[in-house]
């Protein structure tokens, strides 16, 4: 492994997976909270997010592409890929061969959410606002909870108010999980900056492997990846 960049492991290498590796362009020494905040906003059930130890970037892939990582092991299959979808295969393909090197990142559940709103009700100072927005979390469902204070919110002018307390309660959890991972971590918003480095040769000859046993490669059945 280099310094510059993030090889696939030599198991899977030999197994057909993509002969690429994703390259930091400027190494991340610490988290990012402001992006760690995005990625917890994008969180779904069939999304996987981590912290890669090796460099504290934050990453993700799909069930899908991890389920493609593992099934579709030659570059050619890969090669039509747009770039961002080819990262994402890789560095599932990493996970697959160094798990250990990836931590999963914070996830925040319904009610960990509802928490923010009932702290930012207890912030306010105007016993009507109060009163008004308490009301409207009396709906016994979870989701119309949710819809009913955000309308209310806005009705009383303080959506604005609500967007940065958002903010500052995904950025605290976002800490306390650094800090409780031994994580260090910065408020700056750092994007990720990978590119797709390949190595030719490999490449072709994988390309060569694969169209000589194109006959055992059904592409109708391979699955897609989603945006």
């Amino acid at each position: 492994m280099q310094k510059d960049g993030i090889y696939l492991n030599k198991d899977v290498r030999k197994a057909g997976a993509p002969v690429a590796r994703y390259n930091i362009m400027d190494t991340t020494k610490a988290v990012s909270l402001p992006y760690a905040v995005k990625l917890i906003r994008m969180q779904s059930d069939d999304l996987l997010q981590f912290c890669d130890k090796s460099t504290n970037e934050l990453v993700y892939f799909s069930e899908v592409e991890l389920k493609m990582a593992q099934n579709f092991g030659s570059v050619a299959a890969y090669r039509s890929l747009e770039d961002e979808k080819m990262k994402r295969l890789i560095i599932a393909s990493e996970f697959l061969s160094e798990p250990d090197r990836f931590i999963p990142l914070v996830r925040v559940s319904a009610d960990g959410y509802f928490e923010f709103v009932h702290s930012f009700i207890d912030k306010q100072s105007d016993a009507d606002v109060i009163k008004k927005l308490r009301a409207s979390l009396k709906s016994f469902f979870g989701f119309n909870k949710l819809e009913k204070f955000r309308k209310a919110v806005i009705s009383l002018m303080l959506d604005e108010k609500w967007k940065e307390h958002e903010e500052e309660c995904f950025l605290e959890c976002a800490r306390v999980w650094c800090e409780e991972r031994s994580l260090p971590y910065t408020y700056d918003m750092i994007e990720p900056t990978i590119s797709l480095v390949h190595d030719e040769q490999n490449l072709k000859d994988s390309e060569q492997d694969f169209y000589e046993n194109e006959d055992e490669y059904d592409e109708e059945s391979a699955p897609e990846i989603d945006d």
